[in-house]
């Protein structure tokens, strides 16, 4: 007898790609290898790694954790104050303000499921987005309604006048824009931006001072090479790979990273946004870690920025500068 074909036999799994390296099941994380877009593929599983065959329809999800919110440009306000990101774009988008049901991946990604029925609330709601009005005498708005408005009408000011925004950059301000319509929005824009050049100018001050790191670095790594096993270790292992652990450890995604010299320039998720960070190739050591830390980015490495982002979250203190 011919064993050979038992140890071909084919298992072949529908699953989401949310980008980067990886695809995740309940119990196993699968390494992708083949460049592909984000969405439900059918991989060909070899061993630890998933190999892309063709697109998929998505898998029912009612055994999934149910999340519930208000729909606005991708995100789900929900009634506690959480936000939830849809990962794929929709082909059919709800209305502004629709009652919307979404699944969580088991890797921590939201994935659509359905529009729920709404009540008078949302549709008047609605009609004060357009008019850029406040929301204050419209009876029944529950607080997750109330934060999708408030980001809503952010997000139609911030877009005329071309400065792109995270809804967490909002959050802090959803009582004042929810009471005062158009005029509180316009302030918060102005501090939002405010900040970000100030942040601007932090970097570039910092930058005067990266060659004078850069040889400190070159030091320490010289200590560092005696080891024949590190020395081995570093030509086997990509400066992106190593980017990629870091980010995972922390509980993010690298989606794509671009070598610029000595530098990375690395992209990720990480709690429903997209971060744009630039990191030293050697140390992974920020530079310019994409958000307002006044100045501290350096004190930081890949592996912890994302604990700094959360805290930054955490305090309504995130603002976003690469984009």
């Amino acid at each position: 007898m011919d064993y050979r074909k038992f140890l071909q036999v084919r298992e072949e799994l529908i699953l989401p790609y949310f980008g980067g390296s990886r695809v995740d099941t309940k119990t196993r994380h699968y390494r992708v290898t083949t460049e592909i877009r984000a969405g439900w593929w059918q991989f060909v599983i070899k061993k630890r790694e998933a190999r892309p065959s063709k697109p998929a329809e998505p898998l029912e999800l009612d055994s999934l954790k149910p999340v519930r919110g208000y729909f606005v440009d991708g995100w789900l306000f929900d009634n506690g104050g959480q936000l939830y990101r849809i990962a794929f774009p929709l082909v059919d988008e709800p209305e502004p303000f629709a009652p919307c049901l979404a699944r969580r991946w088991y890797s921590g990604e939201f994935l659509f499921d359905s529009i729920e029925f709404e009540d008078d609330a949302e549709s008047e709601v609605r009609m004060a987005l357009e008019n850029g009005d406040s929301i204050e005498k419209i009876k029944g708005v529950a607080p997750g309604l109330r934060s999708a408005f408030s980001y809503a009408l952010a997000l139609k000011v911030a877009r005329a006048q071309g400065v792109p925004i995270s809804p967490r950059q909002i959050s802090r301000h959803t009582v004042a824009i929810g009471n005062l319509g158009e005029s509180a929005v316009v302030s918060v824009i102005d501090h939002i931006v405010q900040r970000r050049q100030r942040q601007r100018n932090i970097n570039r001050q910092g930058q005067r001072t990266a060659i004078d790191q850069q040889r400190k670095h070159e030091r320490e790594l010289e200590v560092v090479a005696h080891s024949a096993r590190w020395v081995e270790h570093s030509r086997r292992v990509t400066p992106e790979t190593r980017a990629d652990v870091a980010l995972a450890v922390a509980g993010a995604r690298m989606v794509r990273s671009r070598i610029l010299g000595d530098r990375i320039e690395v992209t990720f998720t990480f709690m429903g946004e997209r971060f744009t960070s630039l990191v030293e190739s050697a140390t992974l050591q920020v530079i310019d870690s994409g958000i307002c830390l006044e100045g501290t980015d350096r004190r930081l490495n890949l592996k912890s920025l994302p604990g700094a982002i959360k805290q930054a979250i955490a305090t309504d203190a995130l603002n976003i500068t690469r984009w």
